[in-house]
């Protein structure tokens, strides 16, 4: 073969082939006669006998449906099962649920599920979302129209938003002194427009809590809601790492699930390998780590000394680069006094098998071996593969950390900024929102979605002639619905583009619509 990252494709899959050949005969022999659930990993790992969670939903619905006992044990240890954010659970829950309920009622068996949550704030592509009356027909619908977060001027905005029988208010009488204002600012550099509102916006409730002597910092905050992920990132200090990852083999659509999750086990392996490495950088330089977080349950019986040599020798690092962190680690393996204790960390922290890390040569095929499963799709393609693997490599290690500050939930004083899915269930006092035309791949997604709206009134969706494009305009409406409930008392709405043909449909949800201008530095 005339290309190096081609063989080394061959021989993966030659060594992947082997190692299932080796498990199933060990099963086969009597050897391995059980499979164990990995909570720590996202994919399955059957050379191991170990499956992922989406595999776990997969045979639980399938143990379900083969053996009828099983609902009858559930049912007696477990007489009421409770699912929050039932719009964005996985169908085979649902399916499960729905076999254990059908049994009760056959074997006429007291038995409880209640489903919490709200259709209109389905935004993942694997929830059930409104399909739930059809995988899990006979439930009794209730519905709640007391709202115990916001004030009244933001509920009527989400009102709007929804567009359906639903029609909230407020759970107190003094939750009516909200603010909702929408701003539309057209510029060449959207990061600097986006920067500028938001230190205006910040300054306005900074002044707010002055007038009226409160001098809490969580309510002059802002949680800042970015819909479009490569803005995000640049606003929040790692562009050029989501840059790099956007030029992986992981499709546009998932970035978001596996870049951006703070749901760590939707992370893409190779992503959420990478992430563990800067972690376990960040915790070996943090105050309060303590040795039991580095080494785990195996530093029992290990030698005081050895340990804290490691510990010593792993933060003498002076790189740069995520590829001067990986290349320091490895030297260590040279240590032969070192290198058990190695190998115990990386088990630990980076989830690497002992195989996987026993010498320095094995830890870099490792580590280069996910970096090309992840940067390296098409292997017929041969000229960019090798730059693709080094521009993870040479991403600096500030990127790295902001990134993963971002995924960790670790946020600043004065702004801190979330995509859409990473703020099911949260609160803010004040929200700000930069929204755009585009999502995404998704050209126009909120521009069309306010055309309608221009077009057809809020009510606008029995219109559609397609079930797709039916769809498309419920997932921008509840993308909206979910980013602007977040909010408890001040909402404000950037709009990153010309908005001079919607502006009707923009006004008939947010009111006026006030033009903001960008200061010139």
């Amino acid at each position: 073969m005339r290309s190096v990252d081609k063989f080394k494709y061959v021989v993966r899959l030659i060594y992947s082939i082997k190692s299932l050949e080796v498990t199933l005969n060990k099963i086969i022999e009597g050897e391995e006669k059980e499979v164990f659930y990995d909570s720590k990993s996202n994919t399955d790992r059957l050379h191991y006998m170990k499956f992922s969670h989406d595999t776990l939903l997969e045979y639980g619905l399938k143990l379900i449906q083969s053996y009828p006992i099983l609902c009858r044990m559930i049912i007696d240890q477990y007489p009421y099962f409770f699912v929050d954010e039932y719009q964005d659970t996985h169908q085979n829950v649902v399916l499960f649920l729905q076999s254990i309920h059908k049994y009760s009622i056959q074997m006429n068996r007291n038995w409880l599920i209640g489903y919490f949550g709200d259709t209109a704030q389905n935004i993942y592509d694997d929830g059930v979302g409104r399909k739930i009356v059809d995988l899990h027909p006979g439930l009794k619908t209730v519905d709640k129209v007391f709202n115990r977060r916001s004030h009244k001027q933001i509920i009527d905005v989400c009102n709007k938003i929804r567009a359906d029988n639903i029609q909230q208010q407020p759970i107190f009488d003094s939750r009516k002194f909200g603010s909702v204002q929408f701003f539309t600012s057209v510029s060449e550099c959207k990061v600097s427009a986006a920067t500028q509102f938001l230190d205006e916006y910040y300054r306005d409730i900074v002044c707010d809590n002055r007038e009226s002597d409160i001098l809490d910092t969580q309510k002059s905050k802002i949680n800042c809601l970015v819909l479009t992920n490569k803005l995000m990132a640049s606003l929040t200090g790692f562009g050029d790492v989501y840059g790099v990852f956007s030029n992986s083999n992981i499709y546009f659509e998932n970035l978001n699930t596996q870049v951006l999750s703070l749901e760590h086990k939707k992370l893409h392996p190779s992503v959420l390998s990478i992430y563990r490495f800067i972690k376990l950088y960040q915790d070996l330089n943090a105050d309060n780590v303590t040795y039991f977080d580095i080494f785990g349950s195996s530093i029992k019986g290990s030698s005081f000394h050895v340990a804290s040599s490691l510990i010593k020798k792993l933060k003498s690092f002076y790189g740069e680069n995520f590829g001067d962190w990986v290349n320091h680690i490895a030297s260590i393996f040279d240590d032969n006094n070192l290198k058990e204790q190695l190998c115990k960390v990386l088990h630990n922290r980076i989830d690497l098998q002992f195989r996987e890390v026993e010498s320095s040569d094995v830890f870099n095929n490792k580590v280069f071996s996910d970096l090309d499963f992840l940067m390296s799709d098409d292997f017929e393609q041969e000229s960019s593969e090798t730059s693709k693997r080094d521009s993870v490599l040479k991403l600096p290690l500030r990127s790295l950390f902001k990134w993963a500050d971002f995924i960790s939930g670790i946020e600043s004083d004065q702004v801190s900024y979330h995509t859409y899915h990473g703020t099911k269930g949260e609160e803010y006092e004040n929200v700000a929102i930069i929204l755009e035309h585009s999502f995404g791949k998704n050209r126009n997604k909120f521009k069309n979605y306010f055309e309608v709206l221009q077009s057809f009134g809020r009510e606008g969706n029995h219109s559609f002639s397609d079930v797709k494009a039916e769809t498309i305009h419920l997932n921008t409406q509840n993308l909206l619905y979910v980013a602007c409930s977040r909010a408890i008392k001040n909402l404000r709405i950037l709009y990153l583009d010309d908005v001079s043909t919607i502006e009707d449909g923009i006004t008939s949800i947010f009111g006026e619509c006030k033009q903001w201008q960008i200061q010139s530095v």
